[in-house]
């Protein structure tokens, strides 16, 4: 028996409630926004030492790509396109 419950403050979330024999277990399922849902490959760029982008490929195509930006050393956004 399976049960999906939203969180409703949290809308990329949902918990749900699972009966192994008999006992009952609960998780977290997330529903990533950074990465597309499907991809067989992933590319990276780099500026130095950091990474600059993040590419998500399926079949040879772009399905996504993250740009990463810095402040020095510290990573302050990640941009999805």
């Amino acid at each position: 028996m399976s049960n999906d419950t939203d969180v409703s403050a949290l809308a990329q979330y949902r918990v749900r409630d699972t009966e192994v024999n008999g006992a009952k277990l609960q998780h977290m399922l997330i529903d990533n926004a950074f990465s597309p849902t499907r991809y067989d490959e992933i590319a990276m760029t780099y500026s130095g030492d950091n990474i600059a982008t993040v590419i998500y490929k399926l079949a040879g195509a772009t399905v996504g790509t993250l740009t990463l930006g810095y402040t020095g050393a510290n990573l302050t956004s990640v941009v999805r396109s």
